[in-house]
């Protein structure tokens, strides 16, 4: 199911304090068909741009995303967004799941299909929170990750 990604943070991504950030998830285990941007800057990929650390692919149809985040803190969002910027399009959410925990150092994991044009709409791991000053998400393989498939092309 061409194409399809899996990566996982290698830096620590710093969430400010009432913002929609964009997760660094910088290292590939895989990208068949080359639509992810590991890199910290725009990409042209097969055509297309690219946002840091977003999937754009070129085959229009259904995609199934997953992701996980990991902060130490008791209370946050974690998101898959479809065209965080307007890259492509309006923004809107692919998913969106709030933990709420009594425990800091908590885990959350998302997933969510998405609709993708397959001519510049792209898909980013984002984080929320508002504690009342930044923090930084945990950063390894384990903790930090954004995959994604094609299901079906239209």
């Amino acid at each position: 199911n061409t194409p399809s990604f899996y990566a996982y943070g290698t830096s620590v991504t710093t969430l400010a304090n009432d913002t929609l950030t964009r997760i660094t998830v910088a290292g590939e285990q895989f990208d068949n068909g080359g639509c992810y941007n590991a890199t910290a800057n725009n990409a042209t990929l097969n055509g297309l741009t690219s946002s840091p650390s977003s999937f754009t692919p070129n085959v229009a149809g259904l995609y199934f995303f997953t992701a996980m985040l990991h902060l130490n803190h008791d209370d946050y969002n974690v998101g898959i967004v479809n065209n965080k910027g307007g890259v492509g399009g309006s923004e809107t959410y692919v998913a969106l799941s709030y933990r709420f925990s009594d425990t800091a150092n908590s885990t959350v994991m998302v997933s969510g299909f998405s609709v993708m044009n397959g001519s510049g709409n792209q898909v980013c791991l984002t984080g929320y929170q508002a504690s009342g000053g930044n923090k930084d998400n945990y950063n390894s393989i384990y903790t930090t990750f954004f995959g994604g498939f094609l299901v079906k092309a239209s």
